[in-house]
């Protein structure tokens, strides 16, 4: 005698299917966040970059006042002040600072290169960051 029953189909049940798609909608709803945190982490870094380059080069601008250029290379600047000592502007780590007596003041943080060149009565430099921002300032020689 047969039994009278359900037949045994190879398939997902509906809680199943409920359950992948609770587990899909999820985790799109979890990318969609991050997402939307990473472009405004991106908007941040972009803003304290600009801020530290106009910051960097008022406080360049201010400590070249006094001095007078000697020569320019590859990737440091080197002046003089009134009594003879040099002051260079290079990068040392992942910062460019200005050096002067044996001692160091920061002018700008995470930079992964600095570049001069001289070019007719200025000097023309590139700042490139950690995280690939380019920014480039020219200093005019007096």
């Amino acid at each position: 005698m047969k039994e009278k029953g359900y037949q045994q189909y190879k398939g997902f049940t509906l809680l199943e299917c409920l359950v992948a798609l609770l587990v899909l909608g999820g985790s799109l709803l979890l990318l969609d966040g991050l997402i939307k945190h990473m472009a405004k982490v991106e908007q941040q870094l972009t803003a304290y970059h600009s801020r530290e380059w106009e910051v960097g080069l008022l406080q360049l601008e201010n400590e070249l006042a006094g001095l007078k250029h000697s020569k320019t290379e590859a990737h440091r600047i080197v002046l003089t002040d009134g009594s003879g000592n040099l002051v260079k502007i290079e990068r040392a780590n992942s910062t460019v600072r200005k050096n002067y007596k044996n001692g160091h003041q920061p002018l700008f943080t995470q930079v992964y290169a600095f570049n001069c060149r001289e070019v007719n009565h200025t000097v023309e430099f590139e700042v490139i960051f950690n995280d690939g921002m380019k920014k480039k300032g020219i200093w005019v020689i007096e």
